[in-house]
């Protein structure tokens, strides 16, 4: 009987189609098993689609932070710098009118 399909052995058969219904509840099983996988897939894709959208906000953001800064810095050092330069001015331009320098008071806020 091996090269039939079907056994003429009624405990054979009803045990065939027990295997058959306990494969089907298996594969009906692991199809939602992969359905819900692919549902958990989807949703960590959008979650890092999210994050990377985030971080590239947060990454110009620190950018142009950083820049301001650069330039708060420039503006501060050129002013300070600037400052200097006049009293410097100032007092040579004194030793060559009088020969001996004036004190000058720099401005407060330094």
């Amino acid at each position: 009987m091996q090269g039939n399909k079907l056994s003429h052995n009624p405990a054979h058969n009803q045990k065939a189609q027990a295997e058959l219904r306990a494969l089907k509840l298996e594969n009906t099983r692991l199809k939602e098993q992969v359905k819900t996988q692919a549902r958990e897939i989807s949703a960590i894709g959008s979650s890092l689609y999210h994050y990377k959208s985030e971080i590239r906000t947060l990454t110009s953001q620190l950018l142009s932070s950083e820049a301001a800064e650069r330039k708060r810095i420039a503006e501060e050092l050129h002013d300070h710098i600037g400052q200097d330069l006049l009293i410097t001015k100032l007092k040579l331009q004194q030793l060559r009118v009088n020969g001996r320098p004036r004190t000058i008071v720099k401005p407060s806020g330094r």
